[in-house]
């Protein structure tokens, strides 16, 4: 086995979770709920007791979602909080075009700049730069590939957008 079988664990208005190989995958169409720091750690345990290998996040900012408010940033802080002792890796995809993405971008190094993570941490406008990123410096033990991360998701993008997408385990 190489690593976590692809499974959903949250479908909520904010955001989708899922597990697959080594990584915790969120579709993001809005801000984080508060929630997300409760329930992380249980997310994070399951991924690692299904993969021994360093454990990395995705986090795809869907179009729609809006760039974080003050309260917002605390809650982010928060999720890198829980995540620093766990993940080995993080990229955030920002799909946004124009200034809106240069804004979100902006906000998000900040961001990570004042949180200071022990892990590499960067921001990508597409899903397929940030597999090239993850896959070439981490996939190689659970062999997790550019396409297949892709493909993967597109697949969990396209079942959140047409309300489709249900939690698995």
């Amino acid at each position: 086995m190489f690593g976590a079988e692809l499974a959903t664990l949250y479908v909520g208005p904010d955001h989708a979770v899922s597990i697959y190989r080594n990584l915790i995958i969120f579709i993001s169409k809005g801000d984080p709920l508060p929630e997300t720091v409760t329930h992380l750690p249980a997310w994070l345990k399951k991924l690692q007791r299904e993969c021994k290998e360093p454990i990395g996040m995705l986090v795809v900012l869907r179009p729609e979602n809006p760039l974080p408010k003050e309260e917002v940033r605390v809650i982010i802080k928060q999720i890198f909080g829980v995540v620093s002792g766990v993940i080995s890796f993080l990229g955030f995809v920002v799909e946004k075009e124009g200034f809106a993405a240069a804004a979100q971008r902006s906000v998000l190094n900040m961001v990570m700049l004042a949180s200071r993570p022990p892990f590499p941490m960067k921001v990508f406008g597409t899903v397929s730069e940030v597999a090239e990123w993850m896959c070439s410096k981490y996939g190689q033990p659970v062999h997790l590939t550019p396409p297949d991360l892709m493909d993967v998701v597109a697949r969990l993008t396209a079942a959140y957008n047409d309300d489709k997408l249900h939690v698995t385990r």
